[in-house]
Order: structure tokens, then C-alpha cells, then sequence
């Protein structure tokens, strides 16, 4: 199967994650010739740390940056999906059943080779809820959308089918396998696309000030305006990603930037990765 024959689909816990983390990824996948979904699955309504904005105000200043940002990227209407759960407030016993429903569905209508979320890995280490939550129920999702029985209503009364979703990327992983080289264009537009979310760069600038004043450490980077801190602290986790990256492959030294995932199969074949062709890599 050729790149060009390949959909994937994005879960992204706020309007931000993809633009922040893995945005360079997905510009160079899409000149590529593949086919992306992304699924926002809040709405960023308590994303900020200002007193004097409200949670509907918040809301919709990200809906509009997440509008023009999506419009940059590149993806029109039909492959943006923005679901209503409340930022900051996934609850594991009460979203978690309607979210995985939500996923499996969007996972059967829209049939993705790849599905993309963040590292369940990670949730010890995570402190964001909606992370941990999307994280999980994002994998869960991708397998179960195979099973028949799962959500069965789906199958005869929405009609859609089951799907068997072949492999899963994790991004904001701590076990990183799977990089994408950025260096070039696709970094210069992920700082571009960064930059779109004024909003959540005034919440990251502010926060790490005021975390580090009772530390007395200053970390030069958070007084410099957004359109300069951004550039800065992307190209930097770029370059770690590519150290890690040569540090995996050192006969490999060419990559510079890069975004880094974990690859995990599902079910028969992730038990027999070891054994299958090179060819069902991610690529």
C-alpha cells in the first residue's frame, strides 16, 4: 500500500495538541498525498489563566484560532471533527463509555489505516486528565471498531460497518520508536501554525513564569514576545527529538528536527510484528 492510498485519523484531546506537538508530521503527510481527519475531541473552554476571560469567551477565541489553523493546514470541513466534552473535565466514569462510542463510530465512518493519539504510556506522568483520558480510550477504540458487538446499534442502525484499523501511533510518547524528519518546510509551518494560537501561547508563556518565580529561576525564553518564543521552544524539542533519533540509529545522522511517536500494531499482528514484513511499517 502506497502512501497515497492511506488515511489517517488525529485524536487530539484540545484545539492545540496537534498544532503544538505534531503539526510538522502531519503538513509533510499531507503533501504527501495522504489523507488526514482530525478529531478535537474538547473545546479548550477553561484554557487560560486569565481571571477577566470567561470559559465561554475562551471557547470561542479557540474555536476561531483552531478555525484558521485547521484552514492553514490545509483540511476543509469534511475532515474536521469538534466534539463538545468539557476541557479539563474528562471524567473516566462518566465520558468514558460515550467517548469511546464517539471514537468507534468516527473510526467506522471514516475507515483509517492509522490511527494517531496521545501515548497511553504516558499517563502516570501526565497530570492532564483529558490527556490520559483520550490517550486510553483513543487506543480502545482502535481495536474495538472491529468487533461487531461493540456498539452494535452502530452497525444497524447508523450504517456503518466494522473496520479493522491497522496500526496506532502515539504522540507526547516517553518510549518513542517512529520519527518524522521536519526539517525544512514542514518546520517552518508548524511555527507558523503555532503561532495561530495566541491564546494558548499567552497561557504557556504565563504559566511557566509564574510556576518558576517561587523557584527564582527565569527561563529566558518565556520573556521573549510569542511570535519569537514559539520558534524558539519548537526548533529545541525538534532537535531533541532528532537527538534521540541518531542516538537510536547512529549510522543515521542526517535528521536535524524531528517528531517523535511510538508504532503499535493491534491484536494477531502486534504479537507477530517481529515475524511480518518490513513493508507494515509506518513510513
Amino acid at each position: 500500500m502506497g502512501v497515497l492510498e492511506e488515511k489517517i485519523l488525529i485524536f487530539e484531546p484540545h484545539p492545540d495538541d496537534v498544532a503544538f506537538q505534531i503539526s510538522g508530521s502531519v503538513f509533510k503527510w499531507i503533501a504527501e498525498g495522504r489523507e488526514i481527519m482530525i478529531c478535537t475531541v474538547t473545546t479548550g473552554n477553561n484554557s487560560t489563566l486569565d481571571m477577566n476571560v470567561t470559559s465561554n469567551e475562551i471557547r470561542e477565541i479557540m474555536a476561531k484560532e483552531h478555525r484558521n489553523a485547521m484552514k492553514f493546514l490545509g483540511l476543509d470541513d469534511d475532515h474536521i471533527v469538534q466534539w463538545n466534552y468539557n476541557d479539563l473535565g474528562l471524567d473516566p466514569g462518566r465520558d468514558r463509555i460515550p467517548l469511546l462510542q464517539d471514537m468507534v463510530r468516527l473510526i467506522r465512518r471514516y475507515k483509517p489505516v492509522t490511527v494517531i493519539t496521545v501515548d497511553p504510556k504516558n499517563v502516570q506522568n501526565e497530570e492532564n486528565v483529558d490527556h490520559r483520558l483520550v490517550a486510553m480510550t483513543g487506543f480502545e477504540a482502535a481495536a474495538l471498531a472491529a468487533y461487531p458487538n461493540v456498539f452494535r446499534k452502530q452497525l444497524s442502525e447508523e450504517g456503518v460497518d466494522q473496520h479493522f484499523v491497522s496500526r496506532v501511533l502515539f504522540y507526547m510518547t516517553p518510549e518513542p520508536d517512529t520519527f518524522v524528519d521536519i526539517g525544512g518546510v514542514p518546520l517552518e509551518k508548524k511555527i507558523e501554525l503555532g503561532l495561530i494560537y495566541d491564546s494558548q501561547l499567552n497561557l504557556m508563556q504565563t504559566e511557566g513564569i509564574k510556576r518558576l518565580e517561587p523557584l527564582e529561576v527565569e527561563f529566558p525564553a518565556f520573556k521573549l514576545p510569542k511570535e519569537k518564543v514559539w520558534p524558539t521552544i519548537c526548533k529545541e524539542i525538534a532537535k531533541e527529538a532528532a537527538k534521540i533519533f541518531r542516538k537510536l540509529h547512529p549510522m543515521r545522522r542526517n535528521i536535524q528536527f524531528a517528531e517523535a511517536f511510538r508504532l503499535k500494531y493491534l491484536g494477531v499482528v502486534d504479537k507477530l510484528r517481529d515475524i511480518l514484513p518490513k513493508s507494515i511499517k509506518f513510513k
